[in-house]
């Protein structure tokens, strides 16, 4: 199969999930079934691809965390270390929501994973991700059990660099288009 044929395959298959790019993409195709792609896309809305994972923490009510979890459970991944704790792993970046007996769960960290820490730990989160190399996306968000939090995105740094440089941020082509 050439690499014009792959990316129509793609193209028909990426909609409903049965592929992402770096399953299908031939180790040599490289220019040439991008530039394919490229075509075969041109004007079509583009999906988002991220990943995500939290840093490792101490879990004091486990049970209670999986039950809290168990309506994400296809989309988040509980990765346990003897050493360092649990973590959190998506392949998808985090879910925004899930259908439970009708009705609709929004994900929310503060909810279904602090409750469930120890005392004094913080759970840090990381997203990154990209929609066809048009943009690119990172997000970090803090939770300590106190019920504070902290975010960042990547996109601060058109105002942190016009600030520490003394240029207006209009001067700054964004990475995107």
């Amino acid at each position: 199969m050439d690499a014009g044929a792959l990316a129509v395959l793609w193209v028909k298959t990426a909609a409903a999930g049965a592929f992402s790019p770096p399953n299908v993409i031939p180790p040599r195709a490289g220019v040439r079934y991008h530039r394919q792609l490229s075509k075969l896309t041109r004007g079509v809305m583009a999906n988002w691809y991220g990943v995500s994972r939290s840093y490792y923490v101490k879990v004091a009510r486990k049970v209670g965390l999986l039950e809290s979890l168990a309506c994400f459970k296809t989309a988040i991944r509980v990765v346990e270390d003897a050493k360092k704790g649990t973590a959190f792993v998506c392949d998808d970046g985090w879910p925004e929501a899930a259908d439970v007996d009708g009705e609709v769960v929004e994900f929310d960290p503060a909810v279904h994973i602090v409750p469930f820490l120890d005392k004094g730990e913080v759970l840090v989160m990381l997203q990154v991700g990209n929609e066809k190399c048009r943009y690119l996306t990172g997000f970090a968000e803090a939770y300590d059990t106190k019920g504070n939090c902290v975010t960042l995105s990547l996109s601060k740094i058109y105002e942190m660099a016009a600030s520490a440089f003394g240029v207006p941020q209009k001067s700054f082509s964004r990475a995107e288009y």
